[in-house]
């Protein structure tokens, strides 16, 4: 039998509770009680909790709109059907009908600030915001907690309501978010239902994103209430560390997105794995050669390669073909595209087609060191939840020279380009990206963090933006300096218009997609956990 239901209204500014809550149980579509509250603090959310003994508990704001009828009797359906349901809650949109969240993902790289955990802030409608799903955390704005799980946690935690922060300094859902990483730590599940949909007259997620491109994006978290966090869940809520969160929680279900599954089984065993080299090219044949050559070299055997000839006329199939019938060292298989796709396609094309545990991303320009894929498998191998490792990268026409090495893209972008190389470099550490012309990604991390973005076609920004994903989908991304690859060095006066056009269109692309909050989260987080491995 269903417990009974207490709406609990939030207040809002300007918002006539009384009001809210009359509409609200009309549209609820299941019998319930309320009270409208005067105050949201831990502590008179608790008082009302305890004034409604046996009481499923609806947290909801005051202002929200919601759509339709029905909305309690959808979510209690769900609480019905599974005993494990610790909390379910709706989708909001803003006042332009955008995503402002269909659920929060909390225990990431990017912490509990509100444009980089909501998930689909500021998207439009898309399927993968339309299924039932787990989260880590919900909004109070209209959110239903089963009794049973409410009271195994013992309600919402006062101890952060006693840090006097207020503002920015104070992340606004710290005391929601909480309670529901206590409810998964007990074994509960929290979740979504996006069929409950909510919008919120105050919340503008475009005017939000304007300002999220600026470098002032992101706010320190009061240190008290970091030490507070810290020391309740053993890692940094300002910037977590998700090493630091899995050497505490692994085998809970607070890691049920960057635990276990994001593991592969080939590093279990003593034997090579196999790896896929993919390679895209289009006439270029006068580099690629010897490119081929000195991938020829490699000492690591159990690999094979993938070329995929985007629209190339100049010889580069016949070359390969060749090189195939005459005993390459590795197996060739190519894939002809008629005309040129563009890079990002193309690259995505070859990791669908081929299907190898590791997958080596390569331009077909550069030179290699004999052992470079030997290092890069025994570095993913040491490395379990690395999703990608890279090298240093020298200038070839200046060996001297550095091209890429040791990145950070925030507080000012620096790669160390023109630097002279005296092995200063020369160490394994944690990056934010790579130079993408010599990559081994674990397939199961190109999959978990999606393909190649093809907003990004024609190429640029591209390694850049798939590497964030990495640390988003809850990856590290590991750049070895003892292994030096050679480039050219592409000056400013070998990019036409058109491409000068294109790198700062998908620059501006990529900003709006994670904004420079992103790149403070990771870099700045890299600096307080530490980079060198």
């Amino acid at each position: 039998m269903s417990a009974p239901v207490t709406l609990l209204v939030l207040p809002f500014p300007g918002t006539d509770l009384n009001q809210a809550l009359a509409l609200l149980r009309k549209t609820a579509g299941a019998p319930c009680e309320g009270m409208a509250l005067q105050s949201a603090a831990p502590s008179a959310l608790n008082a009302a909790i305890r004034a409604h003994p046996g009481h499923d508990i609806v947290l909801v704001s005051g202002a929200l709109q919601v759509q339709g009828n029905g909305w309690l009797a959808r979510l209690s359906e769900w609480l019905a059907a599974d005993p494990k349901l610790g909390a379910v809650g709706g989708k909001f949109l803003d006042q332009l009908g955008l995503i402002y969240s269909c659920g929060r993902s909390i225990v990431s790289r990017f912490g509990m600030r509100e444009h980089l955990a909501n998930l689909g802030y500021g998207e439009s409608e898309a399927e993968k915001y339309q299924r039932f799903t787990d989260v880590d955390a919900l909004l109070p704005w209209l959110l239903l907690i089963r009794r049973e799980a409410l009271d195994a946690v013992g309600g919402f935690d006062e101890t952060f309501a006693m840090v006097p922060a207020a503002g920015p300094a104070r992340p606004p859902w710290l005391e929601i978010d909480d309670l529901c990483l206590g409810l998964r730590a007990k074994g509960w599940s929290v979740k979504v239902e996006p069929a409950v949909v909510g919008v919120h007259p105050a919340a503008n997620t475009y005017k939000a994103l304007e300002e999220l491109q600026k470098q002032t994006s992101i706010t320190e978290i009061d240190p008290r209430l970091v030490n507070l966090w810290l020391k309740k869940w053993r890692w940094n809520p300002g910037y977590p560390d998700l090493n630091a969160v899995r050497e505490r929680w692994l085998e809970t279900p607070l890691c049920w997105r960057i635990g276990q599954g994001l593991r592969d089984d080939w590093a279990a065993s003593a034997e090579e794995p196999a790896v896929d080299l993919l390679l895209v090219t289009r006439n270029n044949l006068g580099l690629l050669a010897p490119m081929l050559d000195s991938l020829a070299k490699t000492t690591y055997r159990n690999a094979r390669l993938w070329v995929h000839l985007n629209g190339s006329t100049d010889g580069s199939k016949a070359h390969l073909e060749t090189l195939r019938a005459g005993g390459y060292p590795f197996p060739i298989e190519l894939i002809e595209a008629p005309v040129n796709l563009g890079y990002t396609p193309a690259i995505n094309w070859l990791f669908h087609s081929s299907q190898a545990p590791l997958a080596a991303k390569l331009d077909d320009d550069i030179e290699l060191p004999p052992d470079w894929l030997e290092r890069m498998v025994a570095v993913l191998r040491a490395h379990p939840y690395a999703g990608t490792v890279g090298a240093k990268i020298i200038n070839f026409d200046a060996p001297d020279t550095l091209l890429w090495a040791d990145y950070r893209l925030w507080p000012q972008g620096n790669n160390n380009q023109g630097v002279k190389d005296q092995g200063q470099f020369d160490f394994l550490t944690r990056t934010i990206a790579n130079m993408g012309c010599s990559l081994l990604y674990r397939r199961k991390a190109w999959e978990k963090a999606g393909p190649f973005d093809i907003g990004l076609n024609p190429v640029s920004w591209d390694d850049l933006d798939h590497q964030i994903a990495l640390w988003a989908a809850g990856y590290d991304v590991l750049a070895d300096g003892r292994i030096a690859v050679k480039h050219p060095f592409k000056r400013l006066r070998d990019h036409c218009r058109r491409t000068a056009g294109n790198m700062r269109g998908n620059g501006t692309k990529v900003m709006y997609k994670w904004g420079h909050g992103a790149f403070q989260m990771i870099d700045h987080g890299l600096d307080l956990a530490g980079r060198k491995l």
